[in-house]
């Protein structure tokens, strides 16, 4: 049972994610769980995966967590999911997770309220969804309208892709960006004596220009993009430094490529819980995602005043505005996000008053 639910007064809430690995669904879960008020709602976090970083933390924060894992069928999951479910009696459930059969099972065990949030697509959808291809209706359809009251989309770029496919929903589409947690991501630009401090601590010097990549190391990621753009900055620029920041299973890539480039000037950290520290070191973003719905580290490195060169792929201009916080270039033209980069550690005023009209924007 939820910890209190015994309380009618509380309106409980269950969080349905797919992993407790930390990403952006879970950092805006997390965000969200410090901000609720517990007068008023009694939040759990149920998670289709086994135990992960965002297990304990949350646990240690007097959060409920539970994890479905090693089902031999589906009829299995459901049963235990429905079991659960009419157990703790929840009032609200909020899948962050597409698949019909957890909102049936919530609606089947009495839940007042059902909401899909939508963080972005499947990656096996990504050139479909790219070409609007019509024959993608039927699956997104099934995967996020069956036994949703309400929908979220995390940008407008989302929000019309459901449109597209499912029309007749529109009504139930909310959009609500990602917001920045200021206990985590200060909203002020980083002081050069701050930078400074941030650089020592990863070994760089004061001097060296530096690019900077945050994120899971995935295909989306845009990963051989950013190996190309680093190639052309690099014999330009031979005094500039990449660091990587992330992990996941494409590492064995960037490894490859700092074995190639020079451990110095393309630098891989891995997985870093220091990320505002990372961020006052970099001189500027790069995104070269293949597809990213909405684009939340670009927002979090316009809010300590960084400037950002992007693909303009789906919510990305939605967060950076080509030429007034960053530059936006054609997906996939590496040539053209190189030239950018570039221009941005060249013109170093230009980079710093396009970062300060970020962390305006952010605001």
């Amino acid at each position: 049972m939820l910890p209190g639910s015994h309380d009618r007064r509380c309106c409980r809430v269950v969080h349905l994610i797919g992993t407790a690995q930390i990403g952006g669904v879970q950092s805006l879960v997390r965000e969200v769980l410090r901000y609720t008020n517990r007068e008023k709602f009694l939040p759990s976090v149920w998670i289709l995966g086994p135990e992960g970083p965002l297990t304990a933390e949350l646990r240690a924060k007097g959060i409920q967590v539970v994890h479905f894992v090693q089902f031999d069928s589906r009829i299995t999951f459901a049963a235990r999911l429905l079991s659960a479910l009419f157990r703790n009696r929840i009032d609200v459930l909020h899948a962050h997770v597409g698949g019909r059969v957890p909102r049936y099972l919530a609606q089947l065990a009495g839940a007042r309220a059902v909401i899909t949030h939508v963080h972005g697509f499947p990656d096996e959808w990504t050139a479909a969804l790219r070409a609007v291809a019509p024959e993608l209706r039927k699956q997104v359809q099934s995967c996020y309208v069956p036994g949703t009251d309400y929908l979220i989309a995390c940008s407008k770029s989302v929000a019309h892709l459901l449109g597209v496919y499912c029309p007749a929903i529109l009504d139930r589409v909310h959009v609500i960006y990602a917001g920045l947690d200021p206990e985590r991501i200060r909203l002020a630009p980083v002081s050069s004596t701050e930078a400074i401090q941030a650089r020592k601590s990863l070994g760089i010097g004061v001097d060296v220009p530096v690019v900077g990549f945050v994120g899971r190391l995935v295909p989306q990621k845009g990963l051989p993009y950013l190996i190309e753009v680093a190639e052309i900055v690099l014999r330009r620029l031979t005094n500039t430094c990449f660091l990587i920041v992330g992990d996941g299973p494409d590492r064995p890539l960037v490894e490859a490529a700092s074995n190639r480039l020079g451990p110095d000037r393309f630098r891989v950290l891995g997985e870093r819980h220091d990320i505002p520290t990372c961020l006052a070191a970099f001189d500027v973003l790069v995104v070269c995602s293949e597809w990213e719905p909405f684009g939340i580290v670009a927002l979090e490195a316009m809010a300590v005043g960084r400037a950002v060169a992007a693909f303009d792929v789906n919510g990305i201009p939605e967060v950076v505005i080509d030429g007034e916080t960053g530059r936006l270039v054609q997906h996939r033209d590496c040539g053209a996000l190189a030239d950018a980069v570039t221009d941005l550690l060249q013109d170093r005023d230009r980079s710093q008053e396009l970062g300060l009209a970020g962390r305006q924007r952010v605001e």
